[in-house]
């Protein structure tokens, strides 16, 4: 069996995701979820949007990559429970500097159903790519 080395800086984003993942549990219990992101420094969709970028920060790519990588170990190898809102809240906190968004959708067919997934800058961030299939709501 091949074993993937892991670097340093990866175990140690790993970790801080998890640690913040535990956060976030013990705060969704307690907060309602417009304080939550303002706590966080996420956006919600109904708040405006700051001007997008024509071309992102350097390593804003591998940043993101990195994050949605420990994001989902946190969330699947961790003993918390695990849903795309949990998901947004962590990522989003991790990358606040970023100024993501969250944004919730519902999609009717073929039962109601709802999403949650980050848009930073335009660019998206799904772990589950199915945004396109949900009416974001406003």
């Amino acid at each position: 069996m091949k074993r993937h080395a892991r670097s340093a800086g990866d175990v140690g984003q790993a970790l801080l995701a998890l640690t913040v993942a535990v956060g976030i549990e013990a705060l969704l219990h307690t907060m309602p979820l417009p304080k939550l992101c303002r706590s966080l420094g996420i956006r919600l969709q109904s708040e405006a949007s700051p001007g997008s970028k024509s071309s992102p920060e350097p390593g804003r790519s591998a940043q993101v990559l990195r994050v949605a990588h420990a994001v989902r170990r946190a969330y699947t190898k961790g003993p918390l429970p695990d849903s795309c809102l949990r998901r947004c809240l962590c990522a989003g906190f991790l990358l606040r500097r970023y100024q993501p968004r969250l944004v919730l959708g519902v999609r009717n067919q073929p039962q109601l159903e709802a999403h949650a997934w980050l848009e930073l800058h335009g660019t998206v961030l799904d772990w589950n790519p199915l945004h396109d299939e949900f009416s974001p709501l406003t």
